[in-house]
């Protein structure tokens, strides 16, 4: 009994012993993994027909840095958590351009995101050696925000600018990597492919800017006209109280992305 539990013991510190830490840096771009609709644009034809389209993409999409933790928990498992910021690709819609009496009118809309992303992972190694494949999963949970831009400039109407924000909630799903690392030491580099599968519904919104004919509306602006709350559901005929946010159904956006990374791990 005592020849046992001296080498259950002795494989625990051993195991302890052999554990490696290791941290990594990592760059990469997504691309839409899944696309929905960001945006809309108008334009006309030689008839005089407004024709409106559709911009399809994800607002997971777009320059991704990450930094992350590496804990071996065997020779081919270990726990990783990674963390990384996403820099979105900017989406640009337009209105229908024209010139009349020989003032040009027309309107145009970027929208972008920016979101942290958190994610702890189980990461197994495929093989030994100097290029060792790799696989990890685990889920995903991001925050963050949206940014429209708009500037309009319609006949009959007066010229306006504006900023506003989507903010609120939390995302949650799912995130995989299929990857190659390269030891050289104590410093490893890479290669991953990521899958990251998730959606965004933001529960709240709020002008940041509001210019109309010059002049900044923002401060005269309650509330209600300045902010906004997306719910499931509301009653749409109930009276709007001005020093409350007004209220608009929520919407899930696409946060999906597949992305190419490169990076470096440091092992100690």
């Amino acid at each position: 009994m005592k020849t046992i539990v001296s080498g259950l013991f002795l494989l625990a510190f051993s195991s302890l012993y052999a554990q490696q830490n290791a941290i990594k840096f990592q760059v990469g771009y997504g691309v839409p993994l899944g696309s929905g609709t960001v945006g809309t644009s108008t334009s006309s034809n030689s008839s005089s027909s407004y024709i409106r389209s559709a911009t399809r993409g994800s607002f997971g999409s777009g320059t991704q840095l990450e930094v992350g933790y590496t804990r071996s928990l065997s020779g081919l498992l270990s726990f990783q958590m990674d963390v990384s910021y996403l820099f979105g690709k900017q989406y640009n819609t337009s209105g229908d351009s024209y010139t009349y009496q020989g003032t040009n009118y027309g309107s145009s809309v970027s929208t972008n995101a920016n979101f942290f992303f958190f994610s702890p992972q189980v990461r197994a190694k495929l093989g030994e050696g100097k290029f060792v494949p790799y696989v990890s999963v685990g889920p995903v949970v991001g925050t963050g925000k949206v940014h429209d831009k708009g500037d309009y400039n319609i006949y009959d109407h007066s010229p306006y600018t504006y900023e506003f924000t989507y903010s609120g909630s939390v995302s949650v799903g799912a995130k995989t990597t299929v990857g190659v690392e390269v030891t050289q030491g104590k410093f490893g580099f890479f290669g991953q492919l990521t899958m990251v599968n998730m959606s965004y519904a933001p529960t709240k919104g709020i002008y940041t800017k509001y210019v109309n004919s010059g002049a900044d509306n923002l401060p005269d602006m309650n509330t209600a006209q300045k902010e906004t709350s997306f719910v499931n559901s509301y009653d749409a005929n109930a009276i709007q109280d001005p020093s409350q946010p007004s209220k608009q159904l929520k919407q899930y956006y696409p946060l999906s992305s597949l992305s190419l990374n490169f990076g470096v791990l440091y092992h100690f």
